[in-house]
């Protein structure tokens, strides 16, 4: 029998999904890493974020077996509170990882079972959704589940994972009392730096690859491209989480400059993201907030120049050459930054290329299992 600590896994989504973003990434590349020293089980759906078509090479509601672990992909015909309590009472584990905070099947049930049942170690990785700014969504009843878990002293003897210091500053307003570990995400290691991209004038391209929502402020880019008088593609890349917003956006994007050339290419799978992202000048994400921004340390790995906004974590960006910070209540500036961009010469896009790929290459070097040493092998509470 294996001597090795059992980890138990909830995430709504997992590979080969990638519909859903950063989590799924974060999940994956974290079991990668860990899976010498770790025995891994995860529970997730058989289907992508707002796609109900089951991943065509997996077995539904059965353990399926990979290097990195095994994973049981529950499907909607037999999802239901009986189907998680059975996993929960029949599986052995040391530690169940949680990765999310609101959901009822993903989250509050396996607390609630676990506390009641098993008793283990709860280690929860909220993804940004303790963040100010999505607390601001459905906060009514966010308030409530947050009321409940607290009174019931179901939070208590949680230990939370932030991937920063500026998720953690937030979390800590609300949950004074509990342990936070600040891990950073694990990352994958960036591909060799080959050679240096031509950017002309003449034709500039941004590209912004993240969901579609209003939480990541897509419309504030597309806003500043009106007055711009330069010739400017811009491809977006995502799926689209909210039908709603979507629309305005395309209302905006109609009224743009014939100057200004927009392209939607949908969602792509997670291993043509860096590749894709090499076809552009800059990558562009002005979100309110993120826990962490997965697609920001890919555009970062790919030599490309990064345009974020002043609430994300890469904060050093400017001070590394990588990019830079702005503050998206600033219309004039992020203009006057639209327009630096496209005027730069090559030398100098050259010089934020080379230091692009340098952060996140030394991003890369300083992450640690120890940290998740530490998180996942403490004594059960």
């Amino acid at each position: 029998m294996s001597s090795k600590r059992k980890i138990l896994i909830f995430t709504l989504y997992f590979w080969p999904g990638y519909k859903a973003g950063g989590p799924i990434q974060s999940v994956y590349n974290l079991v990668s890493l860990i899976k010498n020293e770790f025995d891994v089980k995860i529970v997730c759906l058989n289907h992508d974020h707002n796609d109900g078509k089951s991943y065509s090479n997996v077995i539904k509601n059965q353990w399926n077996q990979f290097n990195f672990g095994s994973v049981f992909y529950l499907s909607m015909d037999h999802f239901s509170i009986y189907r998680i309590a059975k996993i929960l009472y029949y599986e052995t584990y040391d530690v169940l990882y949680l990765n999310n905070f609101f959901n009822i099947y993903f989250s509050l049930l396996p607390i609630f079972l676990n506390k009641i049942m098993a008793k283990k170690r709860v280690v929860l990785a909220p993804r940004g959704e303790l963040s100010n700014v999505a607390m601001t969504y459905k906060k009514f009843r966010k308030k409530i589940i947050l009321s409940l878990l607290t009174s019931l002293n179901f939070l208590k003897t949680i230990t939370f994972q932030m991937t920063s210091e500026f998720e953690a500053q937030e979390v800590r307003k609300l949950l004074p009392s509990n342990v936070l570990y600040i891990a950073q995400n694990i990352v994958r290691k960036p591909e060799d730096f080959k050679s240096l991209r031509i950017k002309s004038v003449n034709s500039t391209k941004f590209m912004y690859l993240s969901r579609i929502h209003p939480k990541k402020n897509l419309h504030v880019f597309l806003n500043a491209l009106k007055t711009t008088l330069w010739s400017i593609e811009l491809e977006i890349i995502g799926s689209i989480s909210d039908q709603k917003y979507w629309l305005s956006c395309q209302e905006i994007i109609k009224n743009l400059p014939p100057n200004i050339s927009i392209k939607y290419s949908g969602s792509i799978p997670h291993n043509e993201v860096v590749q894709r992202i090499k076809s552009a000048n800059f990558y562009v994400l002005l979100s309110k907030n993120e826990n962490f921004g997965h697609t920001v340390y890919e555009a970062l790995s790919a030599g490309v120049p990064v345009i974020i906004s002043d609430q994300l974590p890469w904060q050093d960006v400017k001070q590394k050459n990588a990019g830079w910070c702005i503050n998206i209540e600033d219309e004039e500036d992020l203009a006057k930054m639209i327009e630096a961009c496209v005027l730069m010469d090559q030398t100098t896009y050259a010089m934020h290329q080379t230091s692009a790929y340098q952060y996140a290459l030394d991003y890369y070097t300083k992450q640690s299992i120890e940290i998740y040493r530490k998180m996942f092998g403490g004594k059960n509470d």
